[in-house]
């Protein structure tokens, strides 16, 4: 994949940006392996959610903040004391990926589950200490996003900067 085109470092010194017909096709072929690859990781753990007797309770995410090899002690006793929010949210979880793999290829709902989805993985980084999972899947997610969000936030970012 080609993802140092615009934002790199090395893009900022290289002012040609030809387009290379085959390097596209590559790139995009390469884009939908990562979309496929976690379309795929989302669809298994949504199934053996659904197939998990804790999780059709809707209880999972209790025991995950009740244990101690996954769970961060500061937040773990506020956050496993609301019973409704520990339901909502389990369910929610399973929601999420089950049904990633059908509103990624959606315009309308494409970056609200992008975004909920990298939510999700910042606080199973944060909460579990999954670290390197929630990076790596945040980092698989954000290649999803489109260009124009990313001209867009460059933009901004720009107009804030220069303004000061």
């Amino acid at each position: 994949m080609n993802c140092s085109t615009y934002f790199s470092i090395d893009s900022q010194f290289t002012h040609q940006r030809r387009a290379i017909p085959i390097l596209n096709i590559f790139h995009n072929i390469a884009l939908r392996a990562i979309t496929l690859q976690l379309c795929l990781l989302y669809l298994s753990s949504s199934l053996a959610k659904i197939t998990g007797p804790l999780w059709q309770k809707g209880t999972a995410i209790y025991y995950v903040l009740k244990s101690s090899a996954f769970s961060n002690p500061l937040w773990s006793s506020v956050l496993s004391s609301n019973y409704f929010l520990i339901t909502l949210s389990s369910y929610l979880v399973v929601a999420l990926q089950g049904s990633f793999i059908f509103l990624i290829w959606s315009k309308w709902f494409r970056l609200p589950v992008i975004f909920s989805l990298m939510l999700m993985h910042v606080f199973i980084g944060y909460q579990m200490g999954l670290v390197r999972f929630s990076n790596a899947t945040i980092a698989g997610l954000l290649l999803l996003i489109p260009d124009k969000i990313y001209f867009g936030i460059y933009s901004l970012v720009g107009r804030i900067v220069g303004s000061k």
